[in-house]
């Protein structure tokens, strides 16, 4: 098993589960739908024992309301609805950040609690407001990564939709930008599994950051 932030490969033991629920859903239960990995040590947030991605239920919507802290699953929408993006081709929500003179890959990571980490080599070019300094270590599958961080306020736009941020962003040696729930915390994330589709629905206050 890997990630798409790099690192080495671990191995995993595939397991069946012979069914699943979730809300009173049902999984799909086509040959290998159910097919999950254990992992020995899988960096999974405390007290968590499972992670269950969008790809499980391949013919629903997804809702994920941050500001309530909610979810839940229904069926899919059709697929004439405007205003969505296109999922990668291994149903990640892939999308661009602009910031600055910055256009770049990003990814909304669903299952991360922080804000947005970016790569390192943007640091120099954005007008931060503190110095770099190392704010801990991040941790993906087969390596740990240092993590520096300083204090940000300036707009970007993400998904389409334009923010302002105000707060710490943090910097890795990593390809793309990760952007966490934390950023979104009063926005509503729609994961259209059937049509292969997302979209970020925006608060009245569109800012991002704690500042």
């Amino acid at each position: 098993m890997g990630s798409p932030l790099g690192g080495q490969p671990v191995p995993v033991k595939l397991v069946g589960l012979p069914r699943l629920r979730v809300g009173g859903v049902a999984a799909n239960e086509a040959p290998r739908s159910l097919d999950a990995v254990l992992v020995d040590d899988a960096g999974m947030l405390v007290g968590t024992d499972l992670v269950i991605g969008p790809n499980q239920f391949p013919q629903a919507l997804i809702e994920l309301d941050l500001a309530q802290q909610r979810f839940r699953l229904k069926e899919a929408p059709s697929a004439a609805a405007i205003d969505w993006l296109s999922t990668n081709a291994r149903g990640l929500l892939e999308t661009e950040l602009l910031l600055g003179e910055h256009k770049v890959p990003a990814y909304l990571d669903t299952g991360k609690p922080g804000l947005i980490d970016m790569p390192r080599r943007m640091a120099s070019s954005l007008n931060l407001l503190t110095p770099l300094k190392p704010v801990g270590k991040a941790r993906v599958v087969g390596r740990e990564i240092d993590v520096e961080g300083a204090e940000f306020k300036g707009p970007l736009t993400l998904a389409g939709v334009r923010f302002v941020f105000a707060g710490e962003l943090r910097f890795a040696d990593i390809p793309v930008v990760v952007v966490g729930t934390e950023a979104l915390r009063q926005s509503v994330i729609r994961i259209d599994t059937a049509n292969r589709r997302w979209q970020l629905q925006p608060p009245a206050s569109q800012t991002m950051g704690s500042l």
